[in-house]
């Protein structure tokens, strides 16, 4: 008779190739042949799997059609399979998964998409925090301003596209009325994906916005921070960008 953790081995080994042996000798006919039971299970895990995947990928699947997104979540999950019990974290890898497929090659863009869908779902389950900045920073010394560190909130993402990611993902919404075109060739995309008051936004960022937030993302003081965001964007209107972000709760902190 096999240990436990060898019939728990094996059962991972069939859900990943669909080969039954050595573990359907340990199933128990019950009605079923060990062989069908086994296929019953293995079908519930892998429809689980894809509808985790659909749930988070919705342009996705809309891209590539129902039937091209099944091939695509069975081989994900095959060959990734989840590492914790938690699918809200399943699917981290699928952006990925889909940038380096054989047969999505002529799709390059459909990474960036997927990479702009799982961060909204990131942000969905990130953790929360009150803005603590205008009051201090009210009393703060002007002349110190360049010296401050300031904080996002935990759910922002910043992603950057050779692409236009965020306008395939907007057309690709249901419900979505007005124009569908994309011109691919219309340039580089930058975007910040949020849980804010009024839920999940994505915000079309300038080349200074978005240096601006990056350089705070990576701890970089607001003097550094401002220097990188003026160098991309000369005329970036830099007060105004840092009112905005506070308000809207995307700056929540400082030090």
């Amino acid at each position: 008779m096999p240990s436990l953790r060898d019939l728990q081995l094996g059962l991972l080994d069939y859900l990943r190739t669909g080969r039954p042996e050595p573990v359907a000798a340990a199933v128990r006919p019950a009605g079923l042949a060990p062989e069908r039971r086994l296929q019953i299970h293995r079908n519930n895990v892998l429809g689980s799997l894809r509808q985790a995947l659909t749930d988070c990928f919705p342009a996705i699947l809309a891209l590539v059609g129902d039937e091209f997104f099944a091939y695509l979540a069975y081989d994900y999950a095959v060959h990734h399979p989840p590492a914790e019990a938690n699918l809200n974290r399943y699917g981290a890898g699928f952006p990925d998964f889909l940038g380096n497929h054989a047969r999505l090659a002529e799709l390059p863009y459909l990474r960036d998409v997927a990479a702009l869908e799982w961060a909204r779902q990131e942000a969905y389950h990130a953790a929360d925090r009150p803005s603590a900045v205008l009051g201090r920073l009210a009393a703060t010394d002007a002349d110190r301003f360049g010296e401050l560190v300031f904080l996002l909130h935990p759910s922002v993402r910043l992603l950057r596209s050779v692409y236009p990611a965020l306008r395939i993902w907007e057309v690709n919404q249901p419900g979505h009325e007005g124009d569908q075109a994309v011109n691919l060739d219309e340039g580089p995309s930058r975007t910040l994906v949020a849980r804010l008051e009024a839920g999940i936004v994505c915000v079309a960022l300038s080349a200074g916005e978005f240096l601006l937030l990056s350089e705070i993302a990576a701890g970089r003081p607001f003097q550094a921070a401002s220097d990188a965001a003026l160098a991309a964007q000369p005329r970036f209107q830099l007060a105004e960008s840092l009112q905005r972000w506070i308000g809207l709760g995307v700056i929540v902190d400082f030090s």
